[in-house]
């Protein structure tokens, strides 16, 4: 009975602390970031007739009153990874051919939100027909307004930024073209891919979103395994190259030792032909693996054996 209580006891102040991290998890989620903005970002093609001004919402998150600065800034691609790197951000880089700042305009550069507010905020695609064909790509940064002016040039000035992200493409002479550079599995002889890194090049002028499947065969073409390939649907910018995971799903199990199929096919967002691209790979088999597997676990018993007789004659002797 006395361990029965102690247990009890146990049990009620785990619970209790259960509880109180519980509800510390959730009021340090619950207050968040101080400003959201939305959308992460949006795509816009040029001409389009039903538009002609696009927005972006910002939500004061604090319970305090928040002034904050709005500036443009153009994007390429930071890594392989998928991540982004603002460029020109004190003026545009006019050098860089996807760049969308000269042609961004917004309709206020400071607002000023009240707690719990949300403001929408207008921007608009000037100078239209100066505009090139194919990707351009701009970020609006938002930015707190603490009302110093910065006077040393050399003084770099950290604040935290966030952003949204705008994907324009003007059509008339848009360039795609996506190709695979690389395919890296991690298969082996006693084992089938279960994961594989794709290296897809956007070697057109515009951002494109690759789609397709990665799938397993055996000799008959019975599918193995099969997965996604990018479904989370990240797009790649021109001129780049981005890698993606796609992790492999067991359909079936593969019993029999012999040469197996990768097979990797794709496309893009916006084209219906897929390119395929297979790989062989030499399996030994699941059958071959519990074989091996019996053969060793025989062997260890006959040694233990034989281990033990000698032993016996030793001690005889």
């Amino acid at each position: 009975m006395r361990y029965l209580r102690k247990l009890t006891l146990i049990v009620s102040v785990m619970a209790l602390l259960s509880a109180i991290s519980y509800q510390l998890s959730a009021g340090a989620t619950a207050q968040g970031g101080a400003i959201t903005i939305e959308p992460f970002y949006q795509e816009i093609v040029i001409p389009d007739k039903a538009k002609n001004s696009y927005f972006i919402k910002l939500t004061n998150n604090t319970n305090k009153q928040q002034n904050f600065r709005l500036k443009t800034a153009d994007f390429g691609s930071l890594d392989e990874t998928g991540g982004v790197a603002f460029i020109g951000i004190t003026k545009p880089d006019v050098n860089y051919k996807y760049g969308l700042t000269t042609w961004l305009s917004l309709d206020q550069q400071f607002v000023v939100l009240r707690p719990g507010e949300t403001q929408q905020i207008e921007f608009a695609i000037t100078k239209i027909d100066s505009l090139t064909a194919g990707g351009h790509y701009g970020a609006i940064l938002v930015t707190p307004d603490t009302g110093e002016k910065q006077t040393d040039n050399s003084t770099v000035e950290v604040s935290p930024v966030v952003s949204s992200l705008i994907l324009l493409k003007k059509v008339g002479g848009e360039i795609y073209n996506l190709g695979l550079k690389s395919s890296i599995s991690d298969d082996s002889l006693f084992s089938l891919p279960s994961r594989v890194t794709l290296r897809f090049a956007n070697d057109g002028n515009v951002h494109i979103v690759p789609r397709g499947t990665v799938t397993v065969t055996d000799s008959r073409g019975a599918i193995i395994s099969e997965g996604l390939i990018n479904a989370d649907s990240g797009y790649i910018l021109p001129e780049s190259i981005r890698q993606f995971q796609t992790s492999l799903k067991n359909v079936k199990n593969a019993w029999l030792p012999g040469y197996y199929n990768l097979n990797i096919k794709y496309r893009y967002d916006g084209n219906d032909s897929f390119t395929t691209k297979t790989i062989r790979l030499f399996y030994v088999g699941q059958a071959s693996r519990a074989l091996v597997l019996v053969i060793v676990t025989a062997g260890l018993i006959l040694l233990v054996i034989k281990r033990k007789k000698l032993i016996k004659s030793i001690r005889k002797n």
